[in-house]
């Protein structure tokens, strides 16, 4: 990957010629040819898949001991191939893409300092690593939104349970209570009958 002379991005190949002499291939040749990322590859790999204010995908490679940006960035007015950090900053999703092997996850600060949930995976046949993250606030937003009517709606249920579990047990008291005094009225009355007796 290189920027042509009018700063764009292009990627370079080189494609051997063969040529059979004596039932034997020998290379007589190369064809050399660029093709250009930026109207039809990078803007493939920056879209994001769902509306998304944070979401981007971006590819990396390791250029000496910095991680070089190669596609465009979303949130900041860099030009493709111009942004490096430094593979010391490993809490940067960029900079463990470039040192792990294998497709991994992380949960960290980006470019612009935010924190981000990000995944990568190397590219295959390529020194590039595919990086796609989003902001840690828009992923948490609709859960927080879940929570602002959820916990108001948890309260009120709690209450109307605890009113209904305080009338039922008014309620039961002023049962006893009623019980016991139609208990305490039969015993009187029971008693009176006792002593109105006629004793012979």
């Amino acid at each position: 990957l290189l920027l042509c002379d009018k700063g764009h991005p292009v990627m370079g190949f080189i494609a051997p010629v063969y040529l059979e002499v004596d039932q034997e291939l020998i290379i007589s040749g190369f064809i050399v040819g660029y093709a250009g990322l930026r109207q039809d590859t990078f803007p493939r790999i920056e879209q994001w898949p769902t509306p998304s204010q944070s979401g981007e995908s971006l590819l990396v490679q390791r250029d000496g001991d910095d991680v070089l940006y190669l596609s465009t960035l979303r949130h900041q007015e860099v030009p493709p191939l111009s942004l490096r950090i430094p593979l010391t900053r490993t809490e940067l999703p960029a900079v463990r893409a470039i040192l792990d092997d294998n497709a991994g996850e992380i949960l960290g600060p980006d470019y612009r300092k935010e924190a981000v949930l990000a995944v990568y995976r190397p590219v295959a046949g390529t020194p590039w690593r595919l990086l796609a993250k989003i902001d840690r606030a828009e992923v948490l937003k609709p859960l927080w939104n879940t929570l602002i009517w959820l916990i108001p709606t948890t309260l009120i249920a709690v209450l109307a349970l605890m009113a209904a579990l305080i009338a039922l047990w008014r309620q039961r008291e002023r049962a006893q209570r009623y019980f016991l005094q139609v208990a305490q009225s039969k015993s009187n009355q029971i008693e009176q009958n006792f002593f109105n007796m006629p004793f012979i």
